[in-house]
Parts: C-alpha cells; sequence; structure tokens
C-alpha cells in the first residue's frame, strides 16, 4: 500500500512528550516482554521497543517514522481499525480491545490484538500508546472450540431421547429439543427445574439420587427403569442411565441423565412373552401330535410290509403254480392274466418294501464309518447288476467320508437306478458321478442323458408316491427318490435336481462334514 511521507513534526513532538512526562521511556518501555508502540496523532510511528521489532521482523530505524498503515494487512484493514484506534481516542483515553489482522516484514498474516490509550498534552492529542500481541494461536484454538461446541449442540439436539445436565443439587441446566416433547415442557421452562418435578413422588426422587450416591465412583453410569410424569400430569414409564460429571480433580459439578419413554416397549415385550408361551405350549402340543402320527406311520408301514408281504407271495406262489400245472390248456389271454397278476403283485411288494425304508429313515441311530467313495460306488454298481450298455463313470478322485453306510447305499442305488431307467429308447444311458465340497458340506452330483424332467416338475418329483410316467413306460413305486430327500436331510443335507427335457438331469446330494453318532 502506498504511505504518506513522515511527519516528523508530529514523531518529535509526541517523542518530546514522553521524555517530559517519563524520562526514562526508552529504557523502561524497552526492556518489556510484550510488543509496545506509540504512534502520533496523525498515525506515523514514533516510538518502538525490542519486542515489537522482533514480532513485526523488522528495525527500529525502519520503522520510526513510517505510517502505521505499513503494518496492517491491507488499506481497507487500516480504514476499518483507524476510526476505532484513532479517531475515538480522542473521546476516550482508553479505547476497547481491538482484533487487527497485522502483516509482517516477511508476508505473514497474524491476528494481535490492543488496547490503545490516548496520549494528551493537556487538551492536545499528540498521539497513542498500545501493545501488541500475537494471538493468532488463541483465535485458531477458539474456532476449533465454536466448531467443536456447535458439533456437540447439533449432537444435543439431535438425540431422539431425552439428555439432561444438572447441578449436584439436581436442578436441571440444560435439556435438548427431545426432553421438551417427552415432559411437555419448554426449555426455558426445563432450566432451572428441580427433576423431582418429573418424579411421580418424593419418594421416588429420593430412590434415584440414594442410587446415584450408590454408584459414586469415576465414570459410573446408572442404568434405571423408573416412572416419570409429564407436565400435564400424565406418567410414563423410562429407561435410561444416569452418571457424574466431574472436574479435573474428580470433584462431582453434575449428572447427565438420558431417558426414553418405553411404556409401549414394556407393553410389547409383555405380548411378546405371552406370544412366544403360547407358541411353545403349541409346538408341545404339535410335537406330541406328530411324533403320535409318526408312530402310527411307522406302525402302519411295518404292518403294510408284514401282513401284506405273506398274502403277496402266496398270490405270485399260486399264479406261477397254474401257469407250470396248465401251461398247455391255458389260452394266450389266460396266460395274460397270469402274468398280469404277477407283475402286479411284484409292484405291491416292492410298493411295500421302499414303504418301510422310507418309515425306517427319521429314527434310526447313525452308524458312522468311514467309507472311501469311489470304490463304494464302484462295488454298489455291480451289486446293482444295471443295464450292461451303461457307461457310468465315477470319478477316481471322490473323497473318503464320514457317513452311515446303508443311507448311502439308499441314496445312490436309488440315484443310479432312475439314471440308468429313465433313457430314451435306443439312446445308451451315460451317467458320471462327481463331487464338488465347501467347508461345510460334500456335494456329489450324479448327471445322466435321460429323458430330463420338465421345470414345474422338478421339486414334485421328489415327493412321496409322486409319478410323471405310467408304468408301462417306466417302471418304479414313486418312493425312490422321496428316500433319497429323507436320508440326506438326515445326514444334514439336501437333495436338487437341475433338468432340461430330453438332454438329461443332474441331480446333486450334500452330507454335511460334522455328522455325530447323535444325529436323529
Amino acid at each position: 500500500m502506498s504511505l504518506p511521507a513522515h511527519n516528523l513534526q508530529a514523531v518529535e513532538a509526541v517523542q518530546a512528550y514522553l521524555k517530559r512526562t517519563t524520562p526514562n521511556y526508552a529504557q523502561a518501555y524497552g526492556s518489556l516482554p510484550e510488543a509496545l508502540v506509540v504512534v502520533s496523532a496523525d498515525r506515523h510511528l514514533a516510538y518502538v521497543n525490542t519486542a515489537f521489532c522482533d514480532l513485526f521482523g523488522y528495525s527500529e530505524s525502519e520503522l520510526i517514522g513510517q505510517h502505521a498503515g505499513l503494518l496492517y494487512v491491507s488499506q481497507r484493514e487500516f480504514d476499518q481499525s483507524s476510526q476505532n484506534y484513532f479517531e475515538s481516542g480522542i473521546m476516550n483515553d482508553t479505547i476497547g480491545l481491538l482484533l487487527v489482522s497485522y502483516q509482517k516484514r516477511s508476508g505473514e498474516v497474524f491476528c494481535g490484538s490492543s488496547a490503545p490509550s490516548a496520549l494528551y498534552d493537556g487538551d492536545t492529542l499528540v498521539g497513542f500508546l498500545g501493545i501488541i500481541r500475537d494471538i493468532t494461536e488463541a483465535m485458531r484454538t477458539r474456532q476449533e472450540l465454536a466448531l467443536a461446541s456447535s458439533q456437540l449442540r447439533a449432537v444435543f439436539n439431535a438425540i431422539p431421547r431425552a439428555l439432561f445436565f444438572t447441578s449436584t443439587d439436581r436442578k436441571i441446566q440444560m435439556a435438548n429439543p427431545a426432553a421438551e416433547r417427552l415432559f411437555g415442557y419448554t426449555a426455558d421452562e426445563l432450566v432451572g427445574l428441580s427433576t423431582k418435578e418429573l418424579l411421580p413422588s418424593v419418594d421416588d426422587f429420593k430412590t434415584l439420587g440414594q442410587q446415584r450416591i450408590n454408584a459414586n465412583m469415576p465414570n459410573a453410569q446408572l442404568p434405571f427403569i423408573q416412572e416419570f410424569v409429564r407436565k400435564d400430569g400424565e406418567t410414563f414409564v423410562g429407561e435410561g442411565l444416569t452418571g457424574r460429571i466431574t472436574d479435573d480433580h474428580d470433584n462431582n459439578i453434575g449428572f447427565v441423565g438420558i431417558v426414553a419413554d418405553v411404556s409401549n416397549q414394556k407393553e410389547r415385550v409383555t405380548m411378546l412373552k405371552e406370544l412366544n408361551a403360547r407358541l411353545e405350549e403349541n409346538v408341545v402340543e404339535r410335537t406330541a401330535a406328530l411324533e403320535v402320527s409318526n408312530r402310527e406311520l411307522r406302525a402302519f408301514a411295518y404292518s403294510v410290509s408284514h401282513d401284506l408281504g405273506a398274502p403277496l407271495r402266496a398270490i405270485r406262489n399260486y399264479a406261477d403254480f397254474i401257469r407250470q400245472d396248465n401251461a398247455e390248456t391255458l389260452s394266450a389271454e389266460s396266460l395274460e392274466y397270469l402274468k398280469y397278476i404277477d407283475d402286479n403283485a411284484a409292484y405291491i411288494d416292492r410298493l411295500t418294501q421302499d414303504l418301510l425304508e422310507y418309515s425306517r429313515i427319521g429314527r434310526r441311530v447313525l452308524e458312522l464309518e468311514e467309507i472311501p467313495m469311489q470304490p463304494f460306488l464302484s462295488g454298489l454298481v455291480d451289486r446293482l447288476n444295471l443295464d450292461q450298455n451303461a457307461a457310468i463313470r465315477i470319478d477316481e478322485n471322490l473323497p473318503t467320508i464320514t457317513a452311515d453306510y446303508a443311507l448311502l447305499e439308499q441314496i445312490f442305488s436309488n440315484l443310479l437306478t432312475n439314471a440308468v431307467m429313465y433313457v430314451p429308447a435306443r439312446r445308451r444311458p451315460v451317467i458320471r458321478v462327481t463331487c464338488q465340497a465347501d467347508q461345510t458340506h460334500w456335494g456329489f452330483i450324479v448327471q445322466d442323458n435321460g429323458i430330463g424332467i420338465a421345470p414345474q416338475h422338478l421339486t414334485r418329483v421328489f415327493g412321496i408316491f409322486e409319478r410323471l410316467h405310467l408304468q408301462s413306460e417306466f417302471p418304479g413305486t414313486g418312493i425312490g427318490l422321496a428316500i433319497v430327500k429323507r436320508a440326506a436331510e438326515y445326514l444334514g443335507g439336501s437333495a436338487s435336481v437341475n433338468s432340461t427335457v430330453d438332454v438329461g438331469s443332474l441331480f446333486k446330494v450334500t452330507l454335511s462334514k460334522t455328522l455325530s453318532s447323535t444325529d436323529e
């Protein structure tokens, strides 16, 4: 900024005044640790001490006689402070504290504070004396504190629960908007109000106070469930925490408390407990009913298997006797009837056996053993005596698993038999068995090139007695895949299928890696 030329007359006038009023002013002011400056009435520097020179980075000779505007960050800053600093001083001996942006010789800007005093020689204003302090860090700290205070205030106001700060005599000093809404008071009404006004009785007030005393320890937090009263007299159940506020010496200087209305919550908890109790009763009743039903089903399956077994065998034997004894005299139609009798008796016998096996799965104790799956499946294929034309490819890298041998045999005998059976005429069956495992389960895959399953039937095929084809097309009882599913679930896994019509199916059976012999 451009500065006026030195005004030696004004500078000399204030210097003469200083010599006359304070003969040793240079020595007295020079030893002060704070930056001191004397400015003439026309705003030129008449005296600066060593601390002042150190603060601004100039030598004394560089400053004396210079216009005071040299020290300001801009002409505008100088003009704004000038009116208070100089012109107001004409009417007052001491001007109030001023905050000014100063600029050092290096160009660094800092925030300074000063409280200048006007200097009069009789009735004539000769200048001003001021002490300047660098308060940049203090202002930065003040701004940070103001920001933190603003943020804390925002959090305080945003907390959805009622929050109080009280004095040691339990009078409210500050309350957030949630407290106003919960208790029905305005902020002004709450401040100064004793917390006993928020409780239904003096006894409640004393009880809560005693609990605070008992919890009188550093950082103690006292949870409570307490009945409170609103301004209009309505009561509610509140739940929250209260804690001490201490100074640096752990002296108690107040309390903080937070409260939420849990009246409806308590009602919901009570209702939930009642519903849970009813549900448990229903579960017990239905479990008992299910157990009875299962026992009846097992008894029925056993009865069907054993009570029908002998008559079915007799029917087949008598039909065979008739065919053997009268082979030369029976007509072709009669022989066909006998074959029909034998085939249906055999079907019913297989059905009853499958039904019995299905009922046994859920009530047997697992007999676990280590089973190498590749040799197990190879031996099973040999025992099943499947179509010799079928190509059954068993992955050589199948794992050794812990499982129940009989259940595994039921699972894979049904899957392999179906894979070979459900193939279009004149197509060679090709079946592949592989394994994909994760951290908790083995996943065995049986893939075929058969007739496939329509998408709408993919879940239906695992139901008991579910058949998608006529007995004359593909023989079976409709229980095989139900056995697969139930056995897999009993071994801690599941059964599923993906399929494309006339392309083939991919059956996946998962088995738990962490079975125990007590699993039921």
